[in-house]
């Protein structure tokens, strides 16, 4: 397992991301100072584990370092995420946009948004080949 910027020098929060298992895409978790990743999905619901088992035989990179200062913020939105745990949705509640949520960010999916956008395109190109 390659770990870019493996979690940096000192203990600290990053958001991290590997490749899916099956299918394109990443499947995103936090570090928490303590090297325990938190990630979330549809069979495991929210899981604390560590960085070998996030990774699941696939590299790790580092996406972002959440600033100190956020610390509590993230761990009470984690409480509060684990005390009203909502079920995984693909569209709207997916690792993506759980760990965004974590960090305090706008729990959105670019990937989601990606796809979406990609989708459309390809139907008005069917439909005006379909018109053609």
């Amino acid at each position: 397992m390659y770990i870019s910027n493996p979690f940096a020098p000192e203990a600290g929060m990053y958001v991290i991301k590997r490749s899916k298992l099956q299918g394109p895409g990443e499947h995103f978790g936090l570090v928490l100072p303590n090297f325990t990743v938190v990630d979330f999905g549809i069979e495991t619901g929210i899981r604390l584990t560590d960085p070998h088992t996030f990774a699941e035989g696939k590299d790790i990179v580092t996406d972002r370092m959440v600033p100190e200062v956020e610390h509590p913020a993230v761990y009470e939105r984690l409480r509060l995420a684990t005390l009203n745990s909502a079920a995984y949705d693909f569209l709207n509640w997916n690792c993506e946009t759980f760990v965004n949520f974590l960090v305090g960010e706008e729990p959105r999916s670019d990937q989601i948004r990606w796809l979406v956008a990609v989708a459309i395109a390809a139907l008005a190109i069917a439909a005006r080949a379909k018109k053609g």
